[in-house]
């Protein structure tokens, strides 16, 4: 079981300690991409730290990729509605990583799922550099299954090159993703989904000037394409900077 960290950054070190010895023998599954500086770890076995406006995002039992809990996001039964989960971290010093395995669910009606919403906004204190992606499953009916960026803070959306990724929302499964941007740049880095991994270098990030206090703003969300509602189970949120690849 991945251990639940305390809020802000932690040195890697910290899981040599010998209250984690054990869960480091057992090498849980982001040990072997060894984060330079870790942000946040959640596994969902503690209190549910996350904020929302939705009262239907929840810490869950029924699903879990590791341990027994995991985090819940359902949307009302509405098209193109939408349950959005969010949490405010340290500010980063370099690339910021964000790691997770995701369960977008729904029997037997794949179609219900119109997207999953990813967001970085991450402050400087002058500048926020703007990271904002979803997987877009179905449009109105219609079938796009393909990865999008937000090319403006609309947002209004672009696709992103050879991301096609064949997804079935009726089948109850794990899948991985690890998202890396570069804010000192303002680019994208890398994506990787499922067995999707494309080189996103091309890409940029979206910025405003704003004087706020330094900070990551993280957004994870899904929307509905029927009158029927949508979920989506969270676990295993690693935030990591100072990432190189």
């Amino acid at each position: 079981m991945a251990p639940d960290l305390p809020d802000y950054t932690r040195e890697t070190t910290i899981l040599l300690r010998s209250e984690f010895k054990q869960q480091v023998l057992t090498v849980p599954w982001w040990v072997r991409y060894a984060p330079k500086r870790i942000l946040f770890l959640d596994d969902f076995e503690g209190l549910l730290k996350w904020g929302t406006s939705n009262p239907t995002i929840t810490k869950d039992n029924t699903k879990a990729y590791d341990g027994s809990y995991s985090m819940k996001l359902a949307t009302p039964a509405t098209k193109d509605s939408s349950a959005v989960a969010y949490i405010t971290l340290p500010a980063s010093t370099g690339k910021v990583s964000l790691a997770m395995y995701w369960n977008p669910f729904k029997v037997e009606v794949g179609e219900t799922l119109q997207s999953v919403y990813i967001s970085l906004e991450m402050r400087d204190g002058a500048v926020t550099h703007v990271a904002r992606l979803r997987y877009l499953n179905f449009l109105d009916s219609v079938e796009k299954k393909i990865w999008q960026y937000a090319d403006t803070l609309a947002p209004t959306w672009a696709d992103i090159a050879g991301s096609d990724m064949p997804f079935d929302a009726s089948t109850d499964a794990w899948r991985y993703f690890r998202l890396l941007v570069d804010p000192t740049t303002d680019k994208y880095v890398s994506l990787e989904a499922c067995n999707l991994k494309l080189d996103l270098s091309a890409l940029s990030l979206l910025t405003g000037a704003e004087e706020v206090e330094a900070t990551i703003l993280a957004e994870i969300g899904v929307y509905t394409d029927l009158d029927s509602e949508m979920d989506l189970w969270i676990d295993d949120v690693l935030f990591a900077d100072n990432e190189t690849t």
